[in-house]
């Protein structure tokens, strides 16, 4: 609902554009967060369809997770080692996709800049393994105050690893650069005064592997994230 009060109010104010941002749990989503960041998704993508003489344009942005953010299990550490000197891992064999709040901004920044209509933005970004995560946090920022790491089990909803592109994604077409991919509808807006323009410094692809947590794991890139 929320969404969609944003969408209509958009179109109403003849805003520009709308960039809404999503999560890699959108896609195959597996708990209520990834459902409705879906929902949000093709609300935001059909917009366009649906928008008449309005010019608002929308498209969205696929997060992973983003350091030091109120979700992000950093300051939650932060607090377990003030109050208890241990923090707690869920599975240490998960995998996420991380990234850093400068990025995560640029993401934003870039798809109010490039979208035409409907597109969804991906940053290409490295993956960690909880367990890893851990020690990398306290290394960091612990290295000798003795913290332990008590493994508490996964909660409902976990996934083992995430994803960042599903099969709608790979049906799109697709554009990349060194940094991010776009995913552009194949349904034509009809309602744009032009068909889908190439994307500056980007090139066209014909295919992309499923981005997978699993296949990104980079300690040192994370190590600079954190």
């Amino acid at each position: 609902m929320g969404s969609q009060n944003v969408i209509d109010v958009a179109l109403k104010n003849d805003v520009k554009k709308v960039i809404a941002i999503s999560t890699d749990k959108a896609v195959y989503p597996s708990n209520i967060m990834g459902v409705s960041k879906l929902l949000m998704e093709k609300l935001f993508v059909n917009a366009n369809y649906y928008s008449g003489k309005s010019n608002t344009r929308f498209a969205c942005v696929r997060f992973g997770n983003v350091a030091w953010a109120r979700g992000s299990v950093l300051p939650l550490w932060k607090k377990q080692v003030e109050t208890d000197k241990k923090i707690q891992v869920t599975n240490p064999e998960m995998t996420r996709f991380l990234m850093s709040p400068d990025q995560a901004i640029n993401l934003v920044l870039s798809a109010a800049t490039f979208s035409q209509a409907g597109e969804i933005f991906v940053l290409k970004m490295p993956s960690v393994a909880l367990g890893d995560l851990a020690k990398l946090f306290i290394e960091k920022y612990h290295a000798h105050d003795g913290i332990a790491i008590e493994h508490i089990g996964a909660r409902a909803g976990d996934k083992l690893h995430e994803q960042l592109i599903d099969d709608n994604d790979r049906v799109s077409r697709m554009y990349e650069n060194d940094s991010m991919y776009i995913f552009v509808p194949l349904i034509n807006i009809t309602n744009l005064e032009q068909e889908f323009a190439d994307y500056p410094g980007f090139k066209r692809i014909d295919s992309v592997d499923t981005y997978h947590s699993s296949k990104f794991l980079d300690n040192e890139r994370i190590k600079d994230i954190i």
